[in-house]
């Protein structure tokens, strides 16, 4: 297996939802499973369903492909939600709480930082991938009567975007990255219709050997049934997911609500790997829709 980072450079907005749906308040994170489901859209489209059925089916049994979940990148440093319980050995615990963001080496090589290099590392990120809201207008059908609210986004300065860990076997090396690369200028995330989303992509060879004593998950993991009992966590967050279907092939099919779940959240720690599962969402005629729970994993000593 291939290991990219995946640099995405954007050159619009992002807008990526949350849970409740509020255009005001986008998600900081580009989760793993919207990235799956941007992907396998897109490759739909440019190799057909045939295709791509046989993509869902290489990776259910053969696992040719997975990802993380994206995050923000400033420069040459890659960011990850800090591990739940990582501790700096700061002598101040409140600020160090506070810290969402760390940068990749002080977790996987032990590197040692100073409080206030982490913390002017979370300040160039707040200053230069900026959340923003702006007014929009809908008027009534039959009334006419205009309704004013506020859509959001994120904005990012030049040297900022996202990054995902992405493994890959070499026989859909370059289908998968022509995907991206043309994903690229279909966007990623919501409000494409107003041009968001848009990206650059980069792969960047990853040939670290990572270790550790335990398994940070830098995506979103729901455990497949088999693998419920035999679970080990350390510490863990819990959110919910769910979101809309959207096929390019059937109408029936759009607009669908994904089941919801409980999922374990980025930054949670395993004792041992865990696996998980593409979810059925719907099976159709047309094509069947998977969502994607399958754990990412970096092992490092936390």
């Amino acid at each position: 297996m291939l290991r990219y980072k995946v640099k995405l450079k954007f050159f619009s907005p992002l807008y990526v939802g949350t849970r409740n749906q509020e255009l005001n308040a986008p998600d900081i994170i580009i989760h793993s499973d919207t990235i799956f489901s941007a992907i396998v859209n897109m490759y739909s489209l440019i190799y057909g369903l045939k295709e791509t059925q046989e993509f869902i089916n290489a990776i259910k049994e053969n696992d040719v492909f997975n990802c993380s979940s994206a995050f923000p990148f400033v420069g040459d440093k890659f960011f990850l939600p800090k591990p739940i319980g990582f501790k700096f050995g700061f002598t101040e615990p409140k600020k160090e709480k506070k810290i969402k963001f760390v940068d990749i080496d002080i977790v996987t090589k032990k590197r040692q930082a100073s409080l206030k290099e982490v913390e002017d590392d979370e300040k160039i990120d707040k200053e230069k991938l900026v959340l923003f809201e702006r007014p929009r207008v809908s008027l009534d059908r039959i009334s006419l009567a205009s309704n004013i609210y506020y859509a959001g986004g994120v904005k990012m300065h030049e040297e900022v975007g996202y990054w995902f860990f992405m493994d890959l076997s070499p026989e859909f090396e370059e289908r998968v990255k022509t995907t991206i690369k043309v994903l690229g200028d279909e966007g990623i995330g919501g409000e494409r219709t107003y041009g968001y989303g848009q990206f650059v992509p980069e792969f960047i060879e990853d040939n670290q050997q990572y270790s550790g004593n335990s398994f940070v998950l830098l995506s979103v993991f729901k455990p497949a049934e088999s693998e419920i009992e035999s679970l080990e966590t350390k510490r863990y967050k819990i959110i919910k997911r769910g979101g809309y279907v959207y096929s390019p092939y059937s109408e029936i099919l759009t607009n669908l609500r994904h089941p919801i779940y409980n999922v374990f959240a980025e930054g949670s720690v395993f004792e041992k790997p865990v696996k998980g599962e593409l979810t059925l969402s719907f099976s159709s005629s047309v094509h069947p829709v998977y969502r994607n729970y399958r754990a990412y994993l970096l092992p490092c000593d936390v």
